[in-house]
């Protein structure tokens, strides 16, 4: 072989190695970038899934859910599920408090302290509690119904308030600020990071300080409205005195005797078992019915009062007596009407006597008569008496050490009171060392007075008479026939010493305040009517409203978010407008009053 092949054979071989190098390089530089391309995907994929996992959590947390799932449409409101849970978990809070506090004793108190309805039986669901067999309403749907109300009564009077260009008063803003500011510190309280993740423990996920605070303007600006319209009603004596023209004695107070016969009084002694029970049988209980109605009967053959009260003191078997004294028309019609009609009669005269069964229901549906109430007219008041206004200066005694019993806590407190009377003394003093006007005592008692519901008024206390709910001690200052305009004095009660200082007669008397009362009360319905029906309200979603709930004592809820120590109730929030009337049932036209 020559060289120039040689040399052309190594070559072609170099070329060939060379090659082949390459070949092999750029197969492990293909496995390096699949493995690579594997790597990052299998990374890419990781921090998708984490991105979308906080996103979920992010989107979860924050409610996006809940904030576009429409509960209910009120005018031109759509409510979200987070507003309707401030508004239903609070109202189930309230009832769950309420049973906490008294137990089985809660379904005969809601109505009075909540003004709602509770199960008696408060171990099984709301949703499986039938409230009302012909319709099938649950305990559940009931509370529902309850909120649906509140919102269209809210909304209704929110939305009238803005029409009007009204202002929310300055106090009610101060009480939400106070609101807020309870919650802020709730939540460090109980370990919770932030005011919006207290209120999503609490009620659910997208709750904020933000819609939490909406929520209570809506509800304090309805409420305010309610009372600024009812405040500004106004009458003449014209609309006072039309009103009462044909229904006068309805306006007036009556004293009369009331005689009531029981059928008990006179079915005998009844047969007592083993058991040492005693029961009766159905003869004994009608034979003790036509013994009571005899007796009642046998008074309507008296001449006047004082006859009849001679009868009684002669029966052998008495009946229960109530003298009663000057009682108000519409107290005597709220527990019976027939009653109340007959002492309202325009020619009722004193002495005039009248029988009235007392008619019942028995366990099977029957009507039957328990008893007899025999009625002895005695006279009527027109309740023209004058109102009395007065300003006073309330100086509480100190507390005493709590640590004290007995005697020394006796003493403690004779001294805070003894104590109290002189700072009373000395005020009066200093004011009469002075000029001595109403407008020195309006000043004093702004600064001195501790009765937050009158010092920013100067004390002042209007409209009093003899059927207002004061203290004794205070009312009867008030009310003293003898009382000149400026009279000053010192009264004790069971919260102090009042400095009283009286300005003088009110421009109504008594009866024009009792017409005002039901004039207003009608308005407040017509005007109320008038604003349901203006604002439909329609149910939407109920997805994200707990209806299963025991009303069980309260147990800790479980924290959506990190909390040393999560509450047990949400915080309280009264419903707005609570003497407005009540709607019966969702309806998209005005809800029966």
């Amino acid at each position: 072989m020559s060289a120039s092949s040689k040399k052309k054979l190594r070559k072609e071989q170099k070329i060939q190695a060379m090659t082949e190098r390459q070949r092999k390089e750029q197969a492990e530089a293909k496995k390096t970038k699949i493995a690579t391309i594997a790597f990052v995907t299998v990374i890419a994929v990781i921090l998708v899934a984490f991105v979308a996992s906080q996103a979920v959590k992010f989107w979860q947390r924050n409610g996006y859910t809940e904030k576009n799932t429409v509960a209910v449409t009120v005018g031109d409101h759509k409510i979200n599920a987070v507003t309707m849970s401030y508004y239903y978990n609070n109202t189930i809070n309230n009832i769950g408090s309420l049973v906490d506090q008294y137990g089985a004793s809660a379904s005969m108190l809601a109505p009075y302290y909540i003004g709602l309805e509770c199960p008696s039986d408060l171990s099984k669901p709301l949703d499986e509690m039938v409230k009302d067999e012909e319709t099938g309403e649950t305990w559940a749907d009931y509370y529902v119904n309850s909120v649906y109300e509140s919102i269209q009564r809210n909304y209704a009077l929110y939305d009238e308030a803005q029409k009007n260009g009204f202002k929310l008063p300055d106090d009610a803003r101060a009480s939400i600020d106070a609101e807020m500011a309870e919650l802020k510190e709730a939540a460090q309280q109980y370990g919770f990071p932030s005011t919006d993740s207290f209120l999503r423990a609490l009620y659910m996920n997208g709750a904020s300080a933000k819609s939490y605070k909406n929520f209570l303007t809506v509800q304090h600006t309805a409420s305010a409205y309610y009372n600024h319209y009812q405040q500004s009603l106004e009458y003449t004596d014209e609309d006072y005195r039309g009103h009462d023209k044909d229904i006068y004695n309805e306006f007036s107070s009556y004293t009369y005797n009331q005689y009531t016969f029981s059928y008990t009084q006179f079915r005998g002694e009844g047969t007592k078992g083993e058991d040492d029970k005693v029961t009766f049988t159905a003869e004994e209980d009608n034979a003790g019915r036509e013994g009571a109605k005899a007796a009642a009967e046998s008074l309507l053959t008296a001449t006047g009062k004082d006859e009849v009260a001679s009868m009684v003191e002669a029966m052998e078997k008495k009946p229960s007596i109530s003298n009663v004294e000057k009682r108000l028309y519409s107290t005597i019609k709220s527990s019976n009407e027939e009653q109340a009609k007959w002492l309202a009669d325009s020619a009722r005269k004193e002495g005039d006597i009248a029988l009235f069964p007392v008619v019942t229901t028995d366990a099977e549906g029957k009507e039957i008569t328990n008893s007899y109430v025999v009625l002895v007219f005695v006279s009527r008041d027109d309740n023209l008496d004058k109102l009395d206004n007065v300003r006073h200066i309330l100086i509480t005694p100190e507390e005493v050490d709590s640590k004290l019993t007995g005697e020394e806590k006796t003493k403690a407190q004779e001294e805070a009171k003894a104590a109290a009377k002189k700072v009373a003394e000395d005020l009066l003093a200093q004011w009469k060392e002075g000029d001595a006007t109403e407008e020195s005592f309006i000043a004093l008692a702004k600064e001195k007075s501790e009765d937050t519901g009158s010092a920013a008024e100067g004390g002042l206390i209007e409209g009093i008479h003899r059927d207002s709910g004061l203290v004794t001690n205070f009312k009867n200052w008030a009310i003293d026939d003898t009382r000149k305009v400026g009279d000053t004095g010192i009264v004790d009660s069971d919260y102090g010493y009042h400095i009283m200082f009286y300005v003088g007669e009110d421009e109504v008397n008594y009866r024009d305040t009792l017409i005002k009362a039901e004039l207003v009360h009608k308005e407040m319905e017509r005007w109320n009517e008038e604003l349901l029906a203006a604002t439909p309200i329609k149910a939407g979603s109920r997805k994200y409203m707990n209806t299963s709930v025991v009303l069980l004592p309260a147990t800790e809820p479980v924290a959506t978010e990190p909390a040393t120590n999560a509450p047990t109730t949400a915080p309280a929030a009264t419903d707005a407008a609570t003497t407005a009337p009540a709607v019966t049932e969702v309806s998209t036209t005005s809800p029966a009053a």
